[in-house]
């Protein structure tokens, strides 16, 4: 078997730019509710927060090797975060 690491990377510029094309319609593609919430709470870093749960969302697709023909929904990955400010990962769907 091989191992392989990778980085998921997402621009936060990228994010921002589509915030402001897209506004909620953007959001509402890829993130679910608790996500949405946790990132609007601080408009200031919204795209920064949005950005980080895209990238945790990618790796999670990669690690489970799911493809285009496998009909995910991006908002069946949820980053979720604990009181002490943890983040896990739900899978849904």
């Amino acid at each position: 078997p091989t191992l392989s690491v990778g980085i998921d990377l997402v621009a936060v510029r990228d994010v921002a730019e589509a915030l402001a094309r897209h506004g909620e319609r953007y959001e509402r593609r890829l993130f679910r509710d608790g996500e949405i919430d946790y990132c609007r709470c601080s408009p200031v870093h919204a795209a920064e927060r949005y950005a980080a749960r895209f990238a945790a969302k990618e790796a999670t697709v990669k690690a489970l090797r799911l493809g285009d023909e496998d009909g995910f929904d991006w908002r069946d990955i949820e980053v979720c975060r604990d009181p002490s400010g943890a983040c896990d990962l739900a899978l849904h769907g």
